[in-house]
């Protein structure tokens, strides 16, 4: 598992590095902690434009193991890499969300195609592609259209066949992924993704920074 986890973070630092950050700036847990009964994870952490970013690596067991061994004196599953989801998380501090924006986008699915027929529609930005592929949830009905600009949205639809699940939340711009989707891909397209994702989430952490109500006529 150790392996695992240290060929993605390594994969990640070179990735942070050749967006300007120094080696010397990033910095890397120490040892995998465990967050729940079948989870696990490792990050690493920088600062950029003066907020915290971190990049943190999860396992999560898929299934029932029996074999286990002993790790930081507990007993976790033997290491099978097939039996893991192993998931990419982008979290980028907010430094002035003064209003408490929030806001859920996530691949429009089945399920939500029919929750719009039934009873509920989400938001919308009106454009028929980024509409047709996306759900969008948020508190504010004016701040969201803001924050998904166009710019934004042809960047999260070149993204689309590997995106997960992107929010904004009291403090910070939280991206999660699997890296599953990205087991039979070139290394140049996965970087390329990665560092498309990162960038949206600094760009979505500055909008929130910057985002000022519209004025009560």
């Amino acid at each position: 598992m150790k392996k695992t986890f240290n060929r993605i973070l390594d994969r990640m630092t070179h990735l942070l590095n050749g967006l300007g950050s120094a080696y010397d700036n990033i910095h890397r847990d120490s040892e995998i902690h465990r967050t729940g009964t079948d989870s696990y994870e490792q990050a690493i952490r920088v600062e950029i434009e003066g907020r915290l970013v971190e990049i943190i690596v999860e396992a999560t067991c898929l299934a029932e193991v029996t074999n286990t061994r002993t790790y930081q004196g507990d007993s976790i599953p033997a290491f099978d890499p097939l039996a893991f989801d192993w998931s990419i998380i982008f979290s980028v501090v907010l430094l002035n969300n003064k209003d408490a924006l929030t806001l859920l986008l996530t691949k429009e699915t089945t399920k939500h195609k029919l929750t719009k027929l039934l009873w509920k529609r989400d938001l919308e930005v009106f454009d028929d592609a980024f509409d047709a592929e996306f759900w969008i949830e948020s508190n504010n009905p004016y701040a969201y259209g803001m924050l998904l600009d166009a710019a934004l949205q042809q960047q999260l639809l070149a993204n689309l066949d590997l995106f997960g699940t992107l929010e904004i939340q009291a403090n910070k711009v939280y991206y999660k992924e699997s890296l599953l989707k990205q087991k039979e891909l070139k290394a140049t397209r996965i970087k390329k993704h990665s560092e498309s994702m990162l960038g949206i989430c600094l760009t979505l952490a500055k909008k929130v920074d910057l985002w000022e109500p519209p004025l009560k006529v």
